[in-house]
């Protein structure tokens, strides 16, 4: 790359080969923009990310800061080529994966492209009033598009209903399942203190994981695991006096929402809604699971 780089790309700007038809936007928490250009005929969806950015010789900073700054940077390529190579043999334009087509540097900052997905617009009460035969073919592509993922050995990490879109098509509905830039591959996953996504929709044990390392990072005073807790306050020195509160350990962080993080369980019945564009478990009033059987 010769010459400067203009930091600003506004809408006709060229970037990489694509030339922009709007301006950037801001989308989830900030942590991304993303607009559309176009290229050879056809229309792409680009996504810009704002961390980590790559620091060139003039960048502020020490040499070490900025050699740690690159590491991150070789390691955030390396992950993202990384799974566009693993997902290619079995993703093609116009398939129900959405999977990266370009990925690269563009002075300091890293973009992504994507096939564009024109939305059929439909909210979750759109989709409760579809016929049942049209819920089952956006349950089954949904579920194809997870298969295709798992028979190559990779994990969405960030499965959700904003990451399923619906598009309408000749015969109907299909879903178009997006947002891999959270996935790895099965046995090399992130670290804890690497873990992104949404909380509400991560598994349990994904959901534990990511809060040990937040507890870890705040260091907060371990939990007390006795009745009795130690006070010097109206008490004498080496004296201890009996807690009004038994130790309890870490509330459910269940919500009364759908997540992927609450289980099912005797006293929680539960079965499948359209929920946010998608199938989730909910809450289903007067149904009941099974009692586990007696040892």
């Amino acid at each position: 790359m010769t010459g400067p780089v203009p930091e600003v790309l506004r809408a006709g700007d060229t970037v990489q080969g694509y030339r922009l038809l709007e301006d950037f936007r801001v989308v989830g928490a900030g942590l991304s923009e993303w607009t559309f250009a176009g290229r050879d005929g056809r229309t792409y969806f680009i996504k810009r990310f704002l961390s980590p950015t790559y620091p060139d010789d003039a960048a502020p900073g020490s040499a070490r800061t900025k050699a740690r700054k690159r590491a991150r940077c070789a390691a955030f390529e390396a992950h993202h080529r990384g799974i566009q190579a693993a997902m290619a043999p079995l993703t093609s334009y116009g398939g129900n994966l959405i999977a990266t087509l370009d990925f690269f540097r563009h002075g300091a900052k890293y973009y992504k492209v994507t096939e564009k997905v024109d939305l059929a617009g439909l909210d979750t009460g759109d989709v409760a009033r579809l016929a049942f035969p049209a819920q089952l073919v956006l349950l089954k592509t949904v579920a194809h598009s997870l298969k295709i993922l798992h028979d190559l050995e990779i994990v969405h990490s960030d499965l959700k209903p904003s990451n399923v879109l619906i598009k309408r098509t000749e015969l109907g509905y299909t879903t178009k399942l997006i947002d891999f830039d959270s996935s790895y591959v099965v046995g090399d996953p992130p670290s804890p203190e690497e873990i992104v996504g949404t909380m509400n929709y991560y598994s349990p044990s994904w959901s534990a994981t990511s809060r040990a390392a937040a507890a870890r990072r705040s260091s907060p005073r371990p939990p007390t695991s006795s009745r009795w807790a130690s006070s010097t306050a109206n008490t004498s020195p080496g004296r201890c006096r009996p807690s009004n509160r038994r130790a309890r350990g870490p509330r459910s962080r269940c919500s009364t929402g759908p997540s992927s993080a609450c289980r099912p369980t005797a006293r929680r019945p539960r079965s499948w809604r359209w929920s946010n564009g998608c199938c989730w478990p909910t809450p289903v009033p007067g149904l009941r699971w099974p009692r586990s059987t007696p040892r």
